[in-house]
């Protein structure tokens, strides 16, 4: 799905689908059949495309979400935008990408936030490069160990940061809820979601 929406004005065969997601053709052939029969995809050969990205994002936000290793951490520097700036200046170790309020306000800022979320597949090497301290709760930065590594799919740089796809962002932002799903909605209602 994460493909679909990223590029959802696209037309995907069973071929390009496999090699973006590193899935095979047989799982995507069945992916793609149950998307067509819940209605979020018009199934033809050679030219599957999303037939309502709305409602598909939507699904996707109302599915369970995966649990992930989520650590939270405290950095020596205050404020979300000191972190972003020590993110963007340290040789980081691994790849990243920065969810939640932290990047929707960079998208579109809504609300003040107080700390920074991001996806890693290092943590270890990340607390080692930016000095970072394990903390039970109450964290600066939290570091999010992808479970699934699509999460880096679609990601790109905004201000010298690397942010997650504007639809895995929807995502993560209406599963937290409150506050985080009203941003989800700022977003969707600015128009950041479907970059033209």
């Amino acid at each position: 799905m994460r493909w679909l929406l990223i590029e959802s004005n696209r037309s995907w065969t069973l071929a390009d689908m496999a090699q973006s997601t590193g899935l095979t053709p047989g799982f995507v052939s069945r992916a793609f059949k149950t998307l067509a029969r819940d209605a979020y995809l018009d199934r033809t050969r050679g030219a599957n495309r999303v037939r309502d990205r709305d409602a598909l994002l939507d699904a996707w936000a109302a599915a369970p979400s995966p649990s992930g290793n989520v650590s939270e951490r405290v950095a020596t520097v205050g404020g979300p935008e000191a972190l972003a700036r020590m993110i963007r200046e340290s040789a980081v170790p691994t790849p990243y990408a920065i969810t939640a309020e932290a990047a929707a306000d960079r998208l579109a800022p809504f609300a003040r936030f107080s700390r920074v979320e991001l996806y890693v597949d290092d943590v270890g090497g990340w607390d080692a490069t930016l000095g970072l301290t394990a903390v039970p709760r109450g964290g600066n930065l939290v570091l999010i160990k992808a479970v699934d590594p699509g999460v880096f799919d679609g990601s790109f740089e905004r201000e010298g940061v690397v942010l997650v796809s504007r639809p895995q962002l929807y995502v993560d932002l209406m599963r937290r809820g409150g506050a985080a799903a009203e941003a989800a909605a700022f977003l969707r209602e600015r128009g950041e979601l479907w970059p033209r």
